[in-house]
């Protein structure tokens, strides 16, 4: 344990930057994205360390601070990603549902068809309702995979 101490007394970037390997290391065996931040903090803190040498309380307290504000902006400017309604990550169209869109071909009897997500697609709405060109929709639903079920915005 002496020896790592007295390596990190000679070299402390290099500790950080072992540090932040490790993090990456469980990032990409859990696939989470939260733990990108401490990396980020891992790498900052031993830029600092090689611009000002300090004690390893304060490159500790530097490193949880910068972790705990990059996480706070991370939350506020990166939210999770949309739960789907399905068990499949890999199933795209339910990751459809919620999306906003335009319709891009009035709705004549309830179909018509809209853009979302860079694609065109056919779509439902309730009879009653007048979509026409350049209206905002949201989608409800995927119906038969093909067809998206929506409504006005």
């Amino acid at each position: 344990m002496l020896g790592l101490f007295d390596f990190y007394m000679a070299h402390p970037f290099w500790v950080w930057l072992a540090v932040g390997a490790v993090f990456v290391s469980v990032e990409v065996a859990t696939g989470t994205g939260w733990l990108l931040w401490p990396v980020g903090s891992a790498i900052a803190t031993g830029l600092l360390t090689l611009m000002f040498r300090s004690g390893i309380g304060i490159e500790i307290a530097a490193f949880a601070a910068l972790t705990m504000a990059s996480t706070l902006v991370a939350w506020r400017f990166f939210p999770p990603g949309r739960v789907t309604q399905t068990d499949d990550i890999n199933d795209q169209n339910a990751r459809l549902i919620g999306r906003k869109g335009l319709v891009v071909e009035g709705f004549d009897k309830g179909h018509g068809r809209v853009l979302v997500g860079g694609a065109e697609w056919p779509a439902e709405a309730d009879r009653n309702l007048v979509l026409v060109i350049g209206t905002e929709i949201q989608v409800e639903a995927v119906l038969d995979g093909a067809r998206l079920s929506v409504r006005c915005l």
